[in-house]
């Protein structure tokens, strides 16, 4: 038995539209779009943060960095986690007031969360745009979206944050707490 949309259904049976002049059966598209998948599984929600994750943070970089991690986690753009305009050429003046910690803090915080896979830094050359760099936030910590880009969730793939999160996710089966 699995949950499908809120509804109990056996193994054996799938959600579907019955068009009642025909009688033709047609099964709901369950498949992510090319190049997407789901993060976990088709049943998470919309909206996500992994608070299992936050305890981690909390543990490693303390309440200051579990701060900076809840900041990040506000300015993240809906469906790729872009933490645009942020990049490692905005100035250290500007990271202390948008995370609210002094001046003299930021490069150590930033620096332990890039190290532990709260971030990653994203370059990409365009010919058609300007030279495009900026920060992507780790999509097992939040993620707002039904899919998400196959290339997005493999970049972080290897970090200590993603493999503790899936360790968790595999042993208690128990995941995200919804965002209301």
């Amino acid at each position: 038995m699995y949950r499908d949309n809120g509804k109990l259904l056996r193994d054996e049976q799938v959600r579907g539209v019955l068009d009642q002049s025909t009688g033709e059966f047609v099964k709901d598209r369950q498949d992510a779009p090319s190049g997407k998948e789901y993060l976990y599984d088709r049943n998470y929600r919309y909206n996500t943060h992994n608070k299992h994750a936050l305890e981690l943070l909390h543990e490693k970089v303390g309440k200051d960095g579990v701060y900076v991690v809840v900041k990040m986690m506000l300015l993240a753009k809906r469906d790729t986690n872009s933490l645009q305009p942020l990049s490692d050429k905005t100035t250290v003046r500007y990271l202390a007031e948008e995370f609210g910690i002094g001046i003299n803090r930021v490069k150590d915080i930033l620096d332990k969360l890039f190290n532990i896979g709260v971030y990653g830094v994203f370059k990409v050359r365009d010919s058609d745009k300007p030279y495009t760099n900026y920060w992507v936030l780790n999509p097992y910590l939040t993620y707002s979206g039904k899919f998400i880009s196959s290339d997005i969730k493999n970049l972080f793939k290897g970090t200590e944050l993603t493999k503790y999160v899936l360790s968790y996710y595999e042993n208690n089966k128990v995941l995200y707490s919804s965002i209301k």
